[in-house]
């Protein structure tokens, strides 16, 4: 027993659509996640930006290297960091990760 013209005709289109909605489906699915981590990027450039704007003397901040230090003080765009009695680094915006205002450090120690 053959199968009729358009149950071949379904089976055709069937297989077709197949390829061709699931390359479809990839491309989608890389667009929205293209739009989802861009936008998730921006807000975090936008928070950083924000925290680093509204710096204050003697608030925690963390480097880029790791290091923690308190801000001692700003010139122009470059900003001073106090890490150690009488050692003071001079940063710019862009090397600080972390700021920590009010905050205690969380030094990754683990208590008992």
């Amino acid at each position: 027993m053959e199968p009729t013209t358009t149950a071949a005709a379904a089976t055709a289109g069937q297989q077709a659509f197949g390829f061709n909605g699931m390359f479809l489906l990839i491309i989608v699915f890389f667009i929205v996640f293209m739009f989802l981590t861009s936008r998730s990027q921006k807000k975090r450039e936008e928070e950083q930006k924000k925290a680093i704007n509204s710096l204050q003397k003697g608030d925690k901040v963390i480097l880029m290297g790791g290091i923690v230090g308190t801000v001692a003080g700003f010139n122009d765009q470059i900003i001073e960091v106090k890490v150690a009695e009488n050692t003071k680094f001079s940063v710019l915006p862009s090397g600080i990760v972390s700021v920590y205002k009010n905050q205690p450090l969380d030094n990754g120690a683990k208590t008992k």
